[in-house]
């Protein structure tokens, strides 16, 4: 009796921990305005999400990464370097973001 109830209490501990898993292993929950003020991090998890978009497309952070990637071409004035590698979070403005409604 005691090793069947045993192996109810294992099946059950074993069911509980496979639904913990997160469906996002990208934990924190970012905003369009983190991820402009945060452009390396929103590129990162462009990346990242990339690699299964059928699994994420309905995910905030995939959604807030892409339109703050999107947006960065008409907010060009907010990062300071002009060349081709100018899009990074070295080189943001913080307060033309902030100025542009873009708070952290």
């Amino acid at each position: 009796m005691q090793r069947i109830q045993l192996h109810h209490v294992l099946i059950a501990a074993l069911v509980s921990l496979a639904g913990c898993s997160p469906e996002d292993p990208i934990e924190k929950h970012r905003t369009v305005a983190e991820y402009l003020h945060d452009i390396d991090a929103a590129n990162a998890d462009l990346n990242y999400y990339s690699n299964d978009r059928g699994k994420y497309k309905g995910n905030a952070n995939w959604i807030n990464a892409s339109s703050a990637a999107n947006k960065i071409q008409f907010l060009d004035e907010c990062w300071f370097k002009k060349d081709a590698d100018r899009f990074t979070t070295s080189n943001t403005d913080h307060a033309c973001l902030d100025a542009k409604g873009f708070k952290r």
